[in-house]
């Protein structure tokens, strides 16, 4: 499933974008946590990441990834639902996402027998690799460059071939006006 989260060989990759799970972790913090399994079973106080969504200043739903802690469970017919909240932040998250159900859990960082890697600062770096500017003075420009110094390059060993052959090939000469009389003659 298409979750938004960079998912490489069962583990995922989540900056962290504001405050609201301080002081466990700060705006900028990258985390390192398990993908999980569409039926998982969770615990409350396992920290995880679910999918939200959110609208922006133009009016756009764009897709998400939070990372709170589960703070209430509830059963209803066999199927559980999961109520979240960051630690810093006074409510739950019911008003903004609701009651999660297990296929919007996306990956976990913290349960009884999980515990995820944090690299503090780290975030910041893949927010702004994502970034209009950041790819492309990391990605775009050094690639701009490497194309220009290949095409020097190239035209330098062109112009040194030529070169090379113009001085080796014999250059031939027209006959003078005054060789061919002498034949003539």
């Amino acid at each position: 499933q298409d979750t938004g989260s960079p998912n490489l060989l069962g583990y995922t990759l989540n900056a962290i974008q504001t405050g609201s799970m301080e002081p466990e972790f700060y705006a900028g913090d990258l985390l390192i946590g398990k993908t999980t399994d569409i039926d998982g079973t969770y615990n409350k106080g396992d920290i995880v990441f679910f999918e939200s969504s959110y609208k922006g200043e133009d009016g756009i739903t764009y897709k998400m990834v939070k990372c709170h802690r589960i703070v209430k469970i509830k059963d209803d017919n066999g199927i559980k639902y999961y109520l979240t909240r960051g630690d810093n932040n006074k409510i739950s998250d019911a008003e903004t996402d609701g009651w999660l159900t297990a296929d919007k859990i996306v990956g976990v960082y913290q349960t009884n027998d999980y515990q995820g890697k944090k690299l503090e600062g780290f975030g910041s770096v893949i927010d702004y690799l994502q970034s209009f500017w950041g790819f492309f003075f990391v990605i775009v420009l050094p690639m701009i460059l490497f194309f220009i110094y290949e095409l020097v390059r190239v035209i330098r060993n062109v112009m040194a071939y030529t070169k090379e052959n113009r001085s080796t090939v014999p250059y031939r000469s027209r006959p003078s006006p005054s060789s061919c009389r002498s034949v003539l003659r």
